[in-house]
């Protein structure tokens, strides 16, 4: 669950060591543009793992433009309201069409009953109508 603060609290503190430890998490995992080289091989090797200064103890804050603070968490923020808008859609979407098959299921049931009705009319009426011809072919 995804909490969001407005007063300073515990909530505000965890955000924020949240975001330092995911701004520490991006710098380690920084990967630099400069190839190395083997010179006893001559083969290029992949792209070398960038590894900045030590990390800052647990808890404490690096300075910095409050904006590139909350650039993950704004995302993460919004990843997560768009995903449950898109549930919240499709909860009502995937309600919405089992009303519609209940509808049709009860149009066809209704129209079952009706078609039952006539047919044992017409069986009734098919019935007389032989009747009265083989009293007449008599």
């Amino acid at each position: 669950m995804l909490l969001i603060a407005t007063s300073y609290g515990a909530p505000h503190i965890e955000s924020r060591v949240r975001e330092h430890r995911l701004e520490l998490y991006a710098r380690h995992m920084a990967v630099t543009g400069d190839e190395t080289e083997s010179a006893a091989t001559g083969d290029i090797s992949a792209y070398q793992i960038h590894n900045p200064a030590p990390s800052l103890p647990q808890g404490v804050m690096m300075s910095g433009s409050p904006n590139s603070m909350h650039c993950p968490q704004q995302h993460t923020e919004e990843a997560t309201r768009k995903r449950e808008v898109r549930l919240l859609k499709n909860r009502d979407a995937a309600k919405e069409c089992r009303r519609r098959k209940r509808e049709y299921v009860r149009c066809l049931e209704n129209r079952l009953s009706v078609l039952e009705v006539q047919n044992k009319k017409l069986l009734e009426e098919l019935q007389y109508l032989k009747d009265i011809y083989s009293v007449k072919s008599s």
